[in-house]
């Protein structure tokens, strides 16, 4: 398979069944995380928050098992990314303060016999009470309109790359740009499956979405509409903007409709 080209399995009604049942347990464990989430918390409370609530529902926290492009174990059920970190942050002791931008992202697999199937979603919040906190304000509202736009122009027939413009468009509108190299997929039987949705010069050239597909929108938006260099840190996870400009966004597990998307995971924070 080329994760950069093929386009993802069709999932038949039984998987969607399950799909939709598995988004519902992810939303119910990415509410606890976003509620763990407040002033004076180290980062680590909210993924214990995030794993009690998976294993409550039975299911299998995906991230606790994900190797790293180096072998590297990720060992823990969410990603929590505050303000300059992007994406793919370890939970640790780093405390949040009011006012903080905080991505929850985690990935569950339903857990149905033989083999469940896996949904993938993610929540940028503020910290405490986010009206005192314009630039979060600002940021949050521009990733929940570009994941939006992404989602609504999800219909059979569409060009992956007509999605990525749009998204682009919405988010020069809102005083920001999206991150390119880092990407939405195919989701399924596996968590990561074919294709690789980016929205920059890797997205997927001339794929056309088609009723059946499910899919990962996952558009990362950083201040400013001139692009930064971003950087993995030791941990080899890490993802920061060089300048320490704030990123966020918003990933919803989607499925393509004959009469539109139906968004399984994540939908209830885009609203």
């Amino acid at each position: 398979m080329n994760p950069a080209t093929d386009p993802p399995a069709r999932a038949s009604d039984s998987d969607i069944a399950i799909s939709a049942h598995a988004g519902s347990l992810l939303d119910l464990a990415l509410s606890a995380g976003v509620a763990a989430c407040a002033a004076c918390v180290p980062t680590f409370q909210v993924a214990d928050a995030v794993h009690d609530a998976i294993r409550h529902a039975g299911a299998e926290p995906l991230l606790a098992v994900q190797p790293g492009c180096d072998g590297r174990i990720f060992g823990h059920s969410a990603c929590l990314s505050v303000n300059e970190e992007v994406l793919h942050s370890p939970p640790r002791a780093r405390i949040l303060r009011e006012g903080d931008v905080v991505t929850v992202d985690i990935a569950l697999r339903h857990p149905a016999t033989p083999a469940g199937r896996c949904v993938d979603a993610a929540v940028s919040v503020a910290v405490g009470d986010a009206s005192r906190s314009q630039r979060a304000c600002r940021l949050i509202a521009a990733s929940r309109a570009v994941t939006l736009a992404a989602i609504r122009a999800c219909v059979p027939g569409t060009k992956w790359l007509d999605v990525a413009a749009l998204a682009a468009r919405t988010a020069a509108d809102h005083g920001t740009h999206l991150l390119h190299g880092y990407s939405g997929h195919g989701v399924g039987a596996e968590l990561h499956e074919p294709p690789r949705l980016d929205f920059g010069p890797q997205a997927w050239m001339g794929g056309l979405l088609s009723a059946g597909m499910i899919i990962t929108v996952e558009p990362v938006v950083i201040e400013g509409t001139d692009r930064v260099n971003v950087l993995t840190l030791d941990d080899g996870w890490t993802v920061v903007t060089a300048d320490r400009r704030w990123a966020a966004h918003h990933e919803a597990t989607v499925q393509i409709a004959e009469d539109g998307p139906r968004v399984l995971a994540g939908g209830r924070w885009l609203l």
